[in-house]
């Protein structure tokens, strides 16, 4: 609550500034992935409202050994970032969104940095 305070708007809304896309890569019925799955049921569709013009992909595999991975890609960026989130909880998962965020947004502050002015 105290974030909705002190920042004009809170990171999960600026998160499409910042990211072009998100890649949500499990096997929901594997016990590994389980707080991601729920992470996925609870939040997709608070996420995607804040973001409408970001694509979020949620991909499922049958292979039980395949470990939970979020992946981004930036805007303007030619490499993605990944992490795997095995066994993490509700909120560690928000901690990794959030870490990418952050990584997107110094991305852009540098490129902005970067652009000559056209006049």
């Amino acid at each position: 609550e105290a974030e909705l305070l002190s920042s004009p708007m809170p990171w999960r809304a600026r998160i499409s500034r910042n990211i072009a896309e998100l890649r949500f890569l499990l096997n929901p019925r594997a016990p590994h992935s389980t707080g991601f799955s729920n992470f996925i049921i609870k939040h997709y569709t608070f996420i995607k409202a804040l973001n409408p013009e970001m694509n979020i992909l949620i991909r499922e595999t049958a292979n039980t050994s395949w470990e939970p991975v979020i992946e981004t890609v930036y805007q303007g960026w030619k490499s993605n970032e990944r992490t795997t989130v095995t066994n993490m909880t509700e909120d560690q998962i928000f901690a990794e969104l959030k870490k990418f965020n952050e990584i997107g947004e110094k991305h852009n502050k540098y490129v902005a940095y970067k652009l000559p002015d056209i006049v």
